[in-house]
């Protein structure tokens, strides 16, 4: 049995896919990298990046790591803004950790914590 789309898991990665192609732009533009230089620092292909960048791809984690070294990123760095965004705020509720769900500041909209 698989769970359902709405679950806060499937939330969290969405917002993370609708983010990430801008961030990946964003990194490229910062360091002057077009996706053929991209391409030829990491040898994840221009077609893979461009999959990426136009949202109809997410990248693995290899892949992620790869193109967070081609923009002279750590991983964590290559995502932070995106972390950042959504203010992951660990809170523990006894032996398990739980998720709660936080309006985001400015837009009323219900977003994740940890």
């Amino acid at each position: 049995m698989t769970a359902p789309d709405n679950h806060d898991a499937h939330d969290y990665a969405e917002r993370i896919r609708e983010r990430l192609p801008r961030r990946l732009q964003e990194l490229c533009e910062a360091c002057g990298l077009s996706k053929y230089a991209l391409w030829q620092k990491t040898g994840v292909s221009r077609d893979m990046i461009g999959r990426i960048e136009g949202g109809e791809s997410i990248p693995t984690f290899h892949v992620g790591a790869r193109l967070a070294y081609g923009v002279d990123k750590t991983l964590t760095e290559f995502v932070k803004q995106n972390a950042d965004a959504w203010q992951i705020v660990p809170e523990r509720t006894g032996p398990e950790c739980g998720l709660q769900l936080q309006p985001e500041p400015d837009s009323g909209r219900a977003e994740q914590a940890r």
